[in-house]
């Protein structure tokens, strides 16, 4: 059981680091270049919805499917997505803010988002509950200590 929660508090710390370096990105976003894209692709299903764009940077053709960062906060449901689909249609022009020292990465809504912070609180919960789970089960599976019965005065 212990490996098992070290194995998970292990990777609920990696999520967490990768929920800052996002954090880091939506806070830097909106001073990032821009360039003219193209939306190539919007498909709904169900409450979600994937927007794939592509755009050009010193000749290359990239493809990015960033909306926001925190994006999956704001498509709590199917008309959300909907939204997302309408103010995305395939075929239409857009700016792309892409980061200068990596042009593969790029978001067409820049900036921090309520739902940027999901990937910092959920890890964070999740380590929590991890180590609470692993000491109540040490807590339940260690041996009873022996108590001793006080028999009371002698002869009595």
């Amino acid at each position: 059981m212990s490996i098992f929660c070290g194995v998970f508090v292990l990777a609920c710390l990696g999520l967490f680091v990768h929920g800052l370096l996002e954090l880091d990105r939506a806070r830097r976003s909106p001073t990032w270049p821009t360039v003219k894209g193209t939306v190539f692709s919007t498909t709904v299903g169900g409450g979600s919805c994937d927007v794939l764009y592509t755009y050009e940077i010193d000749g290359r053709t990239l493809t990015g499917n960033h909306v926001g960062f925190g994006e999956m906060e704001m498509m709590s449901d199917r008309d959300d997505a909907d939204r997302v689909a309408r103010r995305y249609p395939k075929g239409k022009v857009v700016d792309v803010y892409y980061d200068p020292a990596t042009p593969r990465i790029s978001v067409l809504e820049p900036g921090v988002r309520p739902g940027t912070y999901n990937e910092l609180i959920i890890p964070a919960v999740l380590v929590l509950m991890a180590i609470g789970f692993w000491w109540f089960h040490r807590r339940m599976t260690r041996p009873a200590r022996h108590a001793t019965i006080n028999p009371g005065p002698q002869g009595a």
